[in-house]
């Protein structure tokens, strides 16, 4: 249950990020959804690309995956909180791919973990719920995010909510 918790963490940033990306993107550009502001969107997920591609390999050989997750969501969880606190479309961009990035390599690392405690059926089983889960993660963001922009009259509450949720 705790392995659930902590993917459903995960997954909660992911969405958060994910279903708001584009708008954010066009709000720090000043301009509408097109394809000026998809082309800036993939820059963070480019970035995640080169992240996921490099962090693991530099963890195998290394050891120590545990150490790697939790940067890896710290990094992430500031990516988060900054990309809404920052007025800088520099700045902000640079967030997104750290966020983007950091919980997108760390997920890799995440699956070894339920994969050490259990084995057979008892693994598929494990992963399953804890996969089934997280789900709900995608369902839990967009309410979560809207909830505390209104709580907190701030269309960035919602991202520092993930980031500190993520952390």
């Amino acid at each position: 249950m705790l392995l659930s918790a902590i993917y459903l963490l995960i997954q909660m940033s992911v969405y958060g990020v994910i279903f708001y990306l584009p708008q954010q993107v066009a709000a720090f550009l000043g301009t509408s959804v097109g394809l000026r502001v998809g082309l800036v969107a993939a820059v963070p997920w480019l970035c995640a690309l080169a992240v996921t591609w490099y962090v693991p390999r530099r963890a195998d050989r290394t050891g120590g995956y545990r150490p790697w997750a939790v940067a890896l969501l710290v990094i992430a969880g500031l990516g988060i909180a900054v990309s809404g606190l920052a007025h800088n479309p520099s700045i902000r961009l640079i967030a997104l791919c750290c966020a983007a990035s950091g919980f997108i390599a760390a997920q890799p690392f995440f699956w070894t973990f339920p994969t050490r405690h259990l084995t057979g059926a008892a693994a598929a089983g494990g992963i399953a719920l804890i996969n089934s889960l997280a789900g709900l993660g995608g369902f839990i963001a967009p309410s979560l995010r809207t909830a505390a922009e209104h709580a907190f009259s701030s269309t960035s509450a919602g991202l520092v909510v993930f980031g500190l949720s993520t952390s």
